[in-house]
């Protein structure tokens, strides 16, 4: 058992992902592969898109919040 919560999530990181030679065009950094699905992502536009994602789902809750007031 892992005392530290961050230790855990960094010996899972290094688990279950597998760095690639390959570069970002954007971001410049080195792609990884994530074992479990084979997908190679950059984990900064992985982490952009999901921020995107949860950025569009609190506007429409915002949305449906508002509507409900009127």
């Amino acid at each position: 058992m892992v005392d530290n919560v961050f230790d855990e999530i960094a010996l899972s990181y290094h688990r279950n992902t597998e760095q690639q030679k390959e570069l970002c065009d954007k971001h410049n950094i080195p792609l990884i592969k994530i074992l479990r699905t084979e997908s190679v992502v950059c984990r900064m536009c992985e982490s952009e898109r999901i921020h995107e994602e949860n950025q569009a789902r609190v506007n429409e809750l915002a949305d449906a919040e508002n509507e409900r007031e009127r």
